[in-house]
């Protein structure tokens, strides 16, 4: 029978007809600008479990691809703008969060290496305006880099001038799509469409399923070592008692079918499902459970982690999502894998570890740390990379990791095309 071991064998031997394959059925398609997608794996499967189209940690990407990163972005800033000069960032309003300063400012300094010019703006609360010098405030980075960061108020003429050739989202616009926003007449990269306000993960999760049912078709590979099984809860409100036992319910169906699968195919493994925000990122509104009893044993604070995400905004949609125990460790911490792309180009990844959680843990929680993964394109190995006896498996099946990332990244243009379809 068909393992994981095989359809790694599969992939990688066969991994540049795989990449055409995704072309030939994305043809149409202007993927993503950037992304990133977080994978998890152990012995028996090995799944992207969510894909950002808004990615912050450009700073934990390995000093090793920096001169590599501003020629892939120049690539494919040309293939969207070939005549384009001037980029803004528009950025989250995280002016505490140090790290994520650093993100943005990784990010800003590998467009401007690759020959743009770029400003970073931000949608600030009135109280903050105040502060402001010129529009303008100047804020620091968790390694001490000065960051400065507009109002994006104070840009208005110039969006409206079309200064700026297109702007750059590292926002995922939760709480909806500024007015100002809607009004400029200057591309924005990611749609407006792919924000939190209107995507799904549990929509994600489908068109990835769809395409790798392709791929099964054509390269005969069971997509089941690939690939998460889900169910969505719209409209649930989880301190109802209601919506909690139709929770139950679904987690109660989806369980049975886990393990029917795991049966057949031999797995010695108790599933466990994680229940997610179907919209939000941050790794908040997240819980791993062991069985569907548990969402009737939940308690006032397990209840709270599911009634409000980002920046308190209400929970009213979740997922339920098949989880993958993590066997991958580094500096004896569990941890997953994290990869980011520029449209199909790989731009490298780094590790999330978490030294507070188990292998069946939401890592995107209190305890997280980063390792960068060093590899050198040119040689596979580095001089600066971690204990190769911890980071083996990933070194030896990179491009069997980089296709599970590439599929995500297709499955999410074919998300935008149906978003932007809808979107008013």
């Amino acid at each position: 029978m068909m393992n994981l071991r095989s359809v790694k064998q599969t992939i990688t031997r066969h991994y540049d007809d795989l990449v055409s394959f995704l072309d030939m059925n994305g043809v149409d398609l202007q993927l993503p600008l950037y992304s990133s997608a977080d994978i998890r794996m152990n012995d028996v499967k090995a799944a992207v479990i969510d894909m950002n189209l808004f990615p912050a940690g450009f700073n934990n990407l390995c000093r090793l691809s920096y001169d590599e990163i501003p020629l892939l972005f120049k690539k494919t800033v040309s293939s969207f703008l070939p005549n384009c000069k001037r980029i803004l960032i528009l950025a989250e309003s995280h002016t505490r969060n140090t790290f994520y300063l650093e993100n943005i400012f990784a990010l800003k300094t590998y467009l401007e290496e690759a020959s743009y010019e770029v400003d970073i703006a931000s949608l600030f609360d009135e109280s903050m305006v105040a502060e402001f010098k010129d529009g303008l405030t100047q804020l620091k980075t968790a390694t001490g880099n000065q960051l400065g960061v507009y109002n994006l108020r104070f840009l208005y003429d110039k969006l409206s001038a079309s200064y700026y050739d297109f702007v750059l989202l590292n926002n995922d616009l939760i709480q909806g799509v500024p007015d100002m926003l809607k009004e400029i007449n200057v591309p924005i990269y990611p749609s407006l469409a792919a924000g939190w306000h209107s995507r799904n993960k549990s929509h994600h999760f489908q068109e990835v399923n769809r395409i790798m049912e392709k791929i099964s078709a054509k390269f005969d590979i069971d997509p089941f070592f690939l690939t998460t099984s889900f169910m969505q809860c719209s409209d649930c409100n989880i301190n109802d008692q209601h919506d909690r036992l139709d929770l139950y319910e679904k987690a109660t169906v989806l369980f049975s079918q886990l393990e029917m699968s795991y049966r057949y195919y031999g797995i010695d493994q108790k599933p466990h499902v994680f229940i997610k925000a179907n919209s939000g990122s941050y790794g908040m509104g997240v819980i791993s459970i062991d069985s569907p009893e548990a969402i009737l044993e939940f308690n006032r604070k397990q209840r709270h982690q599911l009634t409000k995400g980002k920046q308190g905004q209400v929970i009213n949609n979740l997922i339920l999502q098949e989880g993958i125990p993590s066997s991958l460790r580094i500096n004896n911490q569990v941890a997953e894998l994290c990869l980011y792309f520029a449209s199909r180009h790989y731009l490298g990844g780094f590790f999330r570890l978490n030294s507070e959680k188990s292998d069946r843990d939401n890592l995107n929680s209190r305890g997280m740390s980063f390792q960068k993964m060093c590899v050198d394109n040119n040689t596979d190995y580095s001089s600066d990379r971690l204990d190769m006896m911890h980071e083996y498996p990933i070194i030896e099946d990179l491009y069997f990791y980089r296709f599970l990332g590439l599929v995500s990244v297709y499955a999410a243009q074919q998300e935008i095309k149906q978003l932007e379809n809808s979107y008013v």
